[in-house]
C-alpha cells in the first residue's frame, strides 16, 4: 500500500518520503539523546543501563542515510524523466489571455 501511494504521488519528488522520514528519525534521536542525558544528569541511570544512547546513534545513522536516498532517488527520477524527454508534470489545458482584463 505505502509503494502504491508512493508512485500515485511522489514518483517524481521522493526526496519528500525520504526527507520526512529522515527528519523524523532526527528528531526521535534528539529526544532519545535528551532522555539519556537526564538519566545521567539526574543520576537514575548511566548510558552502560540504558540503549538510548545506542539508539540515538541507530537514529541519527538512519536519518543520514535516508536523506541520501531520497538525494540519490531524486537524481534518478530527473534522469529518467530527461532522458526520454518526458514531462515531470503535464499540462491539462491551456488558457490564452489577450491581455485585455484580468487574467
Amino acid at each position: 500500500l505505502l509503494l502504491i501511494k508512493f508512485l500515485e504521488g511522489y514518483q517524481t519528488k521522493p526526496i519528500y518520503i525520504f526527507g520526512g522520514f529522515g527528519i523524523l528519525s532526527f528528531l526521535m534521536a534528539f529526544l532519545a539523546g535528551l532522555v539519556a542525558v537526564y538519566y545521567k544528569v539526574s543520576g537514575q541511570k548511566t548510558f552502560i543501563e540504558t540503549p538510548l544512547p545506542l539508539l540515538t546513534a541507530l537514529l541519527i545513522l538512519v536519518g543520514f542515510l535516508s536523506i541520501f536516498i531520497g538525494l540519490l532517488a531524486e537524481l534518478i527520477i530527473r534522469t529518467y524523466f530527461e532522458v526520454q524527454n518526458k514531462p515531470t508534470y503535464m499540462i491539462r489545458e491551456i488558457i490564452h489571455h489577450d491581455g485585455s482584463g484580468p487574467p
